[in-house]
């Protein structure tokens, strides 16, 4: 099958995390294209959010709206 991205086999062999991830996202991201991400979250077991608006640099654009979506 195809790979998602060059890194698959080392994720696989990752442990399990204590949490599910979370892929804060931009809406309007280029770089990382919400259908890309999506595929990506669901290969991993993540969550996704999407920022109506932002881009690829979400977290300098709108740092209140990315941390409310951050578990710390």
């Amino acid at each position: 099958g195809s790979t998602l991205f060059p890194y698959t086999p080392l994720v696989r062999s990752l442990p399990p995390l204590a949490r599910q991830p979370r892929f804060v996202l931009g809406a309007n991201d280029v770089n990382a294209p919400a259908a890309i991400v999506h595929r990506l979250a669901e290969r991993v077991g993540a969550s996704t959010v999407s920022l109506p608006g932002a881009g690829h640099s979400m977290l300098h654009a709108s740092a209140e709206a990315w941390l409310q979506h951050i578990d710390i």
